[in-house]
């Protein structure tokens, strides 16, 4: 959210900082919606589903976020695209940190343990909002430019994002194989 708020000051993109200050207090406002929606999809679709969804539509919001610079587009459709992937990966950002707490429910997790095991995830899952501004810093330090150092940031993010993808794909898959094991035994 403060890189978005950053990246359209410094990034060549004209916004001044009360137009940044505004998109980012919107994109803020979609966390209500982004859980929300997540959830309701994740009750109808699984969560696992749609969390991976989430994920890879972040990760494309970000590539827009790349892409979108470098198309030759008029610089009117160039700032409407880069609105719309800031506001898509913050609504898809809080779909996600929503839906990383359900699919608990596919980790068999005895009820004696659950307690240790948040607490786990909520390190593991936190962990990135104390690394990320440091990260981010180095990048931007090591930079030709404001813009390419922002495009590198959302790049490692969408590789961190990979990540994530996989780990859905292969709990997916337990949990469909879990649930063969059941049904061949039942």
């Amino acid at each position: 959210t403060y890189s978005c708020s950053a990246y359209l000051q410094e990034g060549n993109w004209g916004f001044s900082a009360v137009m940044a200050g505004t998109i980012t207090t919107i994109k803020l406002w979609l966390r209500p919606v982004g859980g929300a929606v997540g959830g309701i999809l994740g009750d109808k679709f699984t969560n696992v589903r749609i969390l991976n969804y989430a994920l890879i539509g972040s990760a494309l919001g970000l590539l827009g976020l790349i892409v979108a610079p470098m198309m030759g587009m008029s610089s009117t459709m160039t700032v409407n695209l880069c609105i719309f992937f800031i506001l898509l990966v913050g609504l898809l950002t809080y779909a996600i940190r929503g839906l990383y707490w359900a699919i608990i429910e596919n980790l068999n997790i005895p009820e004696a343990k659950l307690g240790l095991a948040i607490g786990i995830i909520s390190v593991l899952g936190y962990c990135p909002d104390i690394f990320i501004p440091l990260i981010n810093g180095y990048i931007m330090d090591a930079a030709a430019s404001q813009q390419a150092g922002y495009q590198m940031y959302f790049g490692y993010t969408i590789a961190m994002t990979a990540v994530g993808i996989i780990a859905c794909v292969i709990l997916k898959a337990r949990v469909a194989k879990k649930r063969l094991q059941t049904q061949a035994t039942s």
